[in-house]
């Protein structure tokens, strides 16, 4: 049984109640799905031959957790379908958003991938524990919705039981909001001079210049010490204020099928200074590294 109330606005904002009555057991469900498309952008730019830089709907899931961090997980087109779980307990918000509205990011005249709108998750009441699960498909053109992300509550729902679950979902065109410096995009690409590394750059529009790099790297792969550099002739950075800061590294994936990655930027008392950044790597659609 589901309850909707739709409240138009700025940002348009959906009132929801969901109430389930298993007739069976169901040992993992979806609450909340969402889905989006995701076909190619910076981080797999060599996945069609295509004009454009990017086509996607979406390229960043972004999730608060019930820990008070804010998660940023790029989304990409895999070579098999691939699931992510974040483990949680009472998530604030979780949301698929495109973090890029300039027109010079995609170049399309027709589908307009620039003015798309973002989807956000927020949960009321008292969710309890389990996962923000993100599914990635692959695909070979922009025509299918292969993203999909959904709470998936750790405990099964018995037979014979009722189950609530109270949210909204916002759409919007507005960035995410977050504590600290933004995301502004993830590229990667083929190292020039050592075929068998990545170079990732990772951008914030704006850190403190005592800010380091934490990143960490699942076993099987081996990755550079991560290097902060300043960008130059930033609009956005008043006199004094700090200025739009670059993290590269190489990842060297070896013999891996997957590497996920973690990086967090902290400040001179540890304390994290923007959005924990997330990745997955995996074997281009097209051979890649």
């Amino acid at each position: 049984h589901i309850d909707m109330v739709t409240t138009p606005g700025d940002d348009t904002r959906q009132t929801i109640s969901v109430t389930i009555f298993p007739r069976e057991t169901l040992e993992t469900i979806g609450i909340a799905p969402l889905t989006t498309m995701y076909f190619k952008g910076p981080l797999r730019s060599a996945v069609g031959d295509d004009f454009r830089p990017a086509v996607h709907d979406s390229d960043v899931l972004v999730v608060k957790n019930g820990a008070g961090e804010t998660l940023w997980r790029p989304i990409s087109n895999p070579a098999l379908v691939e699931s992510s779980a974040f483990a949680d307990e009472n998530p604030v918000s979780f949301g698929m958003y495109q973090s890029d509205r300039s027109f010079e990011a995609f170049q399309d005249t027709e589908a307009h991938y620039n003015h798309r709108p973002s989807a956000r998750v927020e949960p009321r009441g008292d969710w309890g524990k389990g996962a923000v699960t993100l599914i990635e498909i692959p695909t070979a053109d922009e025509f299918m919705d292969n993203i999909v992300v959904f709470w998936r509550p750790s405990e099964s729902l018995e037979k014979g039981t009722e189950h609530r679950f109270d949210y909204d979902l916002v759409w919007t065109l507005s960035d995410p909001v977050v504590d600290g410096a933004h995301i502004t995009q993830t590229r990667s690409g083929i190292d020039p001079i050592d075929r068998e590394s990545l170079q990732f750059v990772v951008d914030f529009d704006a850190l403190p210049t005592n800010a380091w790099p934490e990143l960490k790297v699942t076993d099987g792969a081996e990755v550079s010490e991560p290097v902060l550099l300043a960008l130059p002739g930033a609009e956005t950075a008043e006199q004094g204020a700090p200025k739009p800061t670059r993290v590269a590294f190489k990842l060297r994936p070896g013999n891996a099928d997957r590497v996920d990655l973690r990086l967090v930027m902290r400040g001179a008392s540890n304390e994290p200074l923007a959005p924990v950044w997330l990745h997955r790597w995996t074997r281009a659609r097209d051979g890649g590294v």
